[in-house]
C-alpha cells in the first residue's frame, strides 16, 4: 500500500505538467496569424501557421521573466551579503570597544593593586581560637603626593 503522504508530490507534478501542456497547446492554437495568412503546406486543419508550428516550448516572455528572476535573485544575494557584512562590521566594531573597555578596566585595577599593594602590609593576626594568620592590612596615606611606602618588619 501506498501512503497518500508520499505519492502526493508526485501526482501533483503530474497534474502540473498536464495542465501546463494543455494551456500551452490552447494558447498555441487559439493564437492567430502573424500576418493574417495560413501557410496551408504546414498547417493542420485547425489553421496553424507554419510560425505557429515553429514556435518554441517557452516564449521569449518567459525568458524575460526567468531572467527578471535571476537578476532579482542576484540582487536579493547581494542586499543579504551586504547586511550581512555591515552586521559583522558592527559586531567586530562592539567587539573592539567592549575589548578596549575591559583594557581600560585592568589597567585602572593593576592602578588600584598597585596603590593598595603601597599602602598596605601584611602583619600577623591573632585570631579566637588561638591562631595567627597573615592578613593584608592597609593603611591611609599620612602624606599627599605618593612619597610615602609602608613597610612591614616581623620580628623573628
Amino acid at each position: 500500500m501506498f501512503s497518500l503522504v508520499s505519492t502526493t508530490p508526485w501526482y501533483l507534478a503530474l497534474v502540473l505538467l498536464v495542465f501546463s501542456n494543455a494551456v500551452i497547446k490552447a494558447s498555441a492554437f487559439s493564437r492567430p496569424p502573424a500576418n493574417g495568412v495560413v501557410n496551408c503546406q504546414h498547417a493542420s486543419s485547425a489553421g496553424i501557421t507554419h510560425r505557429q508550428l515553429n514556435h518554441p516550448l517557452f516564449s521569449s516572455n518567459n525568458n524575460d521573466d526567468t531572467a527578471n528572476l535571476l537578476e532579482k535573485a542576484r540582487r536579493l544575494r547581494q542586499e543579504v551579503s551586504a547586511i550581512e557584512s555591515t552586521k559583522m562590521e558592527k559586531q567586530q566594531v562592539k567587539d573592539a570597544e567592549e575589548r578596549a573597555r575591559q583594557a581600560e578596566e585592568r589597567e585602572a585595577q593593576k592602578q588600584k593593586d598597585k596603590q593598595r599593594m603601597r599602602y598596605s602590609a601584611e602583619v600577623p593576626i591573632l585570631k579566637d581560637m588561638g591562631d595567627e594568620i597573615m592578613e593584608r592590612v592597609d593603611f591611609p596615606p599620612r602624606l599627599k603626593g605618593g612619597k610615602v611606602h609602608i613597610i612591614g618588619i616581623r620580628s623573628a
